[in-house]
Parts: structure tokens; sequence; C-alpha cells
């Protein structure tokens, strides 16, 4: 079967209800960010305490980067190809070729620069793998060449908002083995209002059962759970902002964007911010530490939807990371 890519956002600018959309946001004042969803997040008080330790590598599989915008200034290598021995940071699998990754979409640039609003000091590593243009078939085997190149580069954290709805035997070996070299793979739990602990609601990656992957759905910033995002008590994890999000855009612009795709940036920014401060926890261990320092942070349910954990919080993310590793330097 043929995977095609949907892309989670739902773009509140010229475009609506699109899984994948061109979009052409209206320009925004940069100096008037919307700051209720960090807020939310209890970013502040995690910077407080967050030390760097280790600078971490996060894969980025979307739809490119615009390497052009000031947002994202000396934060990319710009080498137009790669090599066993050198590799750039943006790169485009789209055409069975590696050159240079560009963003005519829109949603790579928003996503990245989530994340790097987070952790200003994250390596981010863009590898642009969707062609609107190619056949399914194709674009599936970019996807498969993302993972296998991410693996390679020996990243800490793979960024996915995609997804499907049918299991893929080549996917998931990929991740296992990603699992085995301590790469954390979070993904968006997906935006078909799915109760996805039934079994024949799945979406993939985020439904694969293995210990590095996390899925996230989206909530409101009155912390309650999008209407549109997928949930389950049982197969998604925790909650993080995903209403109107300002990011970058294409054309040194701003834009908004909804969906799980951004409450999934929103997660990987504060992982990244886990791993830099405590270098010596596994995948596992950060997933563990997410979802049940989530857990006070309710409400997690809107009508019958219920997830895993809670709220995402990077403060109380930080102190269960820090007994944890005292925990474990006693135990030593």
């Amino acid at each position: 079967m043929i995977k095609g890519l949907l892309l989670l956002s739902l773009i509140y600018l010229l475009v609506t209800n699109s899984s994948i959309a061109k979009a052409s946001p209206t320009p925004i004042n940069v100096k008037n960010l919307n700051p209720i969803p960090f807020q939310l997040i209890k970013l502040k008080k995690a910077k407080k305490v967050f030390k760097k330790r280790k600078t971490v590598k996060v894969a980025i599989i979307d739809t490119g980067i615009d390497l052009n915008h000031s947002f994202f200034k000396n934060s990319l290598g710009k080498k137009k190809k790669y090599s066993k021995n050198v590799l750039p940071q943006s790169i485009d699998l789209t055409h069975g070729q590696s050159s240079l990754s560009g963003d005519l979409n829109g949603h790579g640039t928003h996503v990245s620069g989530i994340i790097k609003s987070i952790n200003p000091d994250i390596q981010i590593i863009s590898i642009k793998f969707n062609n609107p243009k190619g056949k399914g078939k194709d674009n599936f085997n970019s996807l498969l060449r993302s993972y296998k190149l991410a693996i390679k580069m020996k990243v800490d954290i793979i960024n996915y908002s995609g997804g499907g709805l049918k299991p893929y035997f080549k996917e998931f070996n990929l991740l296992k083995k990603a699992e085995k070299s301590n790469i954390l793979l979070i993904a968006a739990s997906g935006n078909q209002a799915l109760n996805l602990d039934h079994k024949k609601n799945v979406y993939f990656p985020a439904s694969y059962k293995l210990n590095n992957i996390i899925s996230v759905a989206a909530h409101d910033n009155n912390s309650k759970i999008l209407p549109f995002s997928n949930f389950g008590k049982n197969s998604v994890h925790l909650m993080a902002p995903g209403f109107k999000i300002i990011g970058p855009m294409p054309g040194n612009k701003f834009g908004e964007m909804t969906g799980t795709s951004q409450a999934t940036a929103f997660v990987t920014g504060v992982a990244s911010l886990l791993i830099s401060h405590f270098p010596s926890l596994r995948p596992s261990q950060i997933k563990e530490i997410l979802i049940n320092s989530s857990l006070k942070r309710g409400p997690t349910t809107i009508a019958h939807k219920h997830v895993m954990g809670g709220k995402l919080d990077a403060f109380n993310a930080f102190k269960s990371a820090s007994r944890l590793t005292i925990k474990k330097s006693r135990e030593n």
C-alpha cells in the first residue's frame, strides 16, 4: 500500500481544513508574538533551572525549511550536498537526490520555528521528504530514507508530524533501530478526532508500540483538547499547545497555524531541553518524565476524550528529571 502524507496543521489564515496546504499568511508583527502557549507549559520557570550540557540534534522530517528566514540566522548549515563524511543541516530528499532544502509549503518552517523558540541552541537538521507532485510510493520511500539518514546522523530526536492509517513493516523496523540507537521519536497523534484506543482507529507512526515514541495531542489556550485532535487514554501520551501558534513562514514572514503538528513541536522543544540538561537519560526515561510530569496539569478531557497524561509542563518535567537522576546516582 502507498502511504500518503497527512501533515497535520489546520491553517487559520487564507487556507483552512487542508492536510497539506500552501500557506500564504498575512504578515504578523513579530513584536506581538502570542506568549500564552509558552506560559502554559511553564517555559520561563524551566529556563531558570536549565543548564546546557549537550548540544541536542533534532531531525525535523517535514516540508523543508526557509533557509533565508531571519529567524534561523546562524542556525543552519548551507552545504549543498552531503557525503559520507560531510552532512549539511538542510536536506531535500524529494526528487531522488540530496540537495539543499527549501520550503514552499511553510509547514516545516513553522514547526522548526516553534522548536527553536523553546531551545534556541538546538541543532536543527531539516529533512524534506514530501513532494506534493510526487507519487505516494515515492514519498514513502523518501520518508524511509529520512529515517535512515536521521539514524546515520546520530540525532537525539526525530520530530515527525505526518502519518497514515496503516502500519508498515519497513517503517516499524527503522523506528525500532532508532530505539536501539537511543533516538526519541515525537509524533503527532493526528487531526481526525479519533479515539486511537480502538483497534480500528490507528495513526502511524504515533501508534507503533515502541518505548521511544511519544504521541502528542493538541489543546487550546484554555487547556482543553482541541475537538479535531486524536486522543486515547492508552494510546496518546500527553497534550501540548496547538491553537493559533505564531511562527516563521517562508518569505521572512510570520503566521498562525493550528494542529497536532504544532503541539508535537512544543513537546520536541521541551524534550530537547531535558536531553541537553540531563544527557544520561534514555528516550524511554524522557518519555516517562514527560507523561508523569503532565499528570497534575489537567483537565485532560473534553466530553469523552482522554489522553494518558495531561498538559505538557516543562518545569514539572525538570523537577521529575532531577529526582530521577538523584535516585540513579544514589543507586550507583
